[in-house]
């Protein structure tokens, strides 16, 4: 899963990096419209929401996996996880 997901994560932030002033264009949106579908693009961090969102996916699953031994870690993690998202969704409002 993560062989597929960390290229993926890369390559979505390489697009929103460089094309960044472009991802309004028909040809850009085109190409590369899903990878910020129903977000605004008015700023960069609101472009990047499904990268953090993909980031808290996949470190959720590696919190789970790897602390598998330690449930309070794990509540502690999911919390502090959790919290920073959600203060990115309130400070930013990508949508």
């Amino acid at each position: 899963m993560i062989i597929v997901v960390v290229p993926l994560i890369a390559h979505m932030v390489y697009i929103i990096t460089f094309f960044f002033k472009f991802l309004q264009e028909d040809d850009i949106k085109e190409k590369y419209g899903h990878y910020y579908q129903d977000i605004d693009t008015s700023t960069m961090m609101k472009s990047y929401y499904y990268v953090f969102f993909f980031i808290r996916r996949i470190l959720l699953v590696c919190i789970i996996f790897f602390f598998s031994d330690s449930g309070s870690l794990q509540l502690v993690s999911h919390f502090a996880l959790s919290f920073a998202y959600l203060i990115y969704l309130v400070g930013v409002k990508p949508f």
